[in-house]
């Protein structure tokens, strides 16, 4: 009796990804409801993927678009904040995307790393900080985000930002075209 799922799954059918054994670098399979066949990624591009789905909420075009800050968000998004408070999807997009949404706020990110869970899930960890109107770093933040792989793709279910000592700038900013100053 042949499987109903594509050959390239591995794994019980309630998983959204898996690893493939048969691949020097873990390889991981989005099931799309519908479909024939799977979408195949790598590790290296699932976290470029991820990344730039969170790049994406770093900059102005995307922070005030609510439509676009939707698509990305999970409908259960929470938000722990690095002031200590907690934010629904529903007030991450009006603060984002509404009229009391303040000035631009440049992002510096880096270090992002990507750590796999189960049944679909991938936690992003990363180093950011706000570049100040003297292009120097300031308010340093530990932040995790943890992404579930969807019918509509992946959306973000949980970000947390911890505050943290400076760090010292990298050389590339993974969220804007501008560095800070030395």
């Amino acid at each position: 009796m042949g499987s109903k799922y594509p050959p390239c799954l591995l794994t019980a059918a309630d998983r959204d990804w898996n690893i493939h054994t048969d691949c020097r670098q873990p390889r991981y399979t989005t099931i799309t409801p519908g479909s024939n066949g799977c979408d195949t990624m790598t590790t290296d591009d699932l976290l470029t993927h991820l990344k730039s789905l969170e790049v994406q909420l770093h900059q102005a075009d995307a922070r005030n678009d609510p439509a676009r800050i939707s698509e990305i968000l999970h409908a259960r998004f929470v938000e722990f904040g690095s002031s200590g408070a907690t934010y629904t999807r529903a007030q991450i997009i009006e603060a984002l995307g509404g009229p009391s949404a303040g000035p631009a706020v440049r992002i510096w990110s880096q270090d992002y790393r990507l750590h796999l869970q189960e049944s679909g899930l991938a936690l992003l960890l990363y180093h950011s900080a706000h570049i100040g109107y003297d292009d120097r770093l300031v308010r340093h933040t530990l932040r995790s985000s943890l992404w579930q792989n969807t019918a509509e793709g992946w959306k973000m279910l949980f970000h947390q930002g911890t505050p943290t000592l400076p760090f010292a700038a990298a050389q590339h900013n993974e969220s804007a075209t501008n560095p800070p100053a030395s």
